[in-house]
């Protein structure tokens, strides 16, 4: 601790004392929430754990996030004691160093775990609501377009390609009916009336 948070922590005491608190006993409450599970660390771990629908990949990425950008900062403080402040000085340091795509990713799973804190009536509002606006938002890149000129070779190509055959079905089917990529790849059986010959 540093000798000015030291001195901003026993002035916060002191005061305490003045309105009558036992300094004490707030250890004593705080050892026990400690006790109970109410650090950020155990409340994001318990957050995790609800997330069944992950992919195992996906769910260790962001484990390995919060252990090496989150927790060494604020993992053992108390929920409830975790300010606006004391989140944007943890996400500011990963901004700092570049890592602009992490620290949009760790503003949302910070949100969502003080969210799931609210839900569970740990603390009454969410810190890191406050947040937006804050960071400088990750460069994205987007695809140009195929020029039309480009269209025949993109059609010969799709036919010689020699990888997997549901991925050339997929190109042939998209140039076909012009749907996102999405729709496509997520596209059900149940969508298809073969009698119509309709894809609803």
């Amino acid at each position: 601790v540093s000798l000015f948070k030291a001195r901003q922590l026993c002035g916060a005491a002191r005061a305490r004392v003045r309105e009558g608190a036992d300094p004490a006993a707030d250890k004593k409450i705080a050892q026990q929430k400690k006790k109970n599970g109410h650090t950020f660390r155990q409340i994001a771990m318990n957050w995790h754990g609800e997330h069944k629908r992950w992919s195992a990949h996906y769910a260790n990425t962001i484990q390995r996030r919060l252990e090496m950008y989150v927790f060494p900062d604020i993992g053992d403080s108390l929920i409830d004691q975790i300010t606006t402040e004391t989140l944007l000085f943890t996400l500011r340091k990963v901004e700092n160093k570049g890592f602009l795509e992490i620290t949009a990713r760790l503003k949302n799973y910070v949100t969502e775990i003080m969210r799931y804190a609210v839900k569970k009536q740990l603390i009454k509002s969410n810190p890191a609501l406050d947040l937006d606006g804050e960071f400088t938002p990750p460069e994205t890149q987007h695809y140009p377009a195929l020029p039309l000129d480009k269209l025949p070779e993109l059609l010969s190509r799709t036919d010689t390609y020699s990888g997997r055959l549901l991925t050339r079905y997929a190109l042939k089917l998209s140039l076909l009916f012009f749907v996102r990529s999405s729709e496509l790849r997520f596209a059900r059986w149940s969508e298809i009336d073969w009698q119509q010959k309709l894809w609803v």
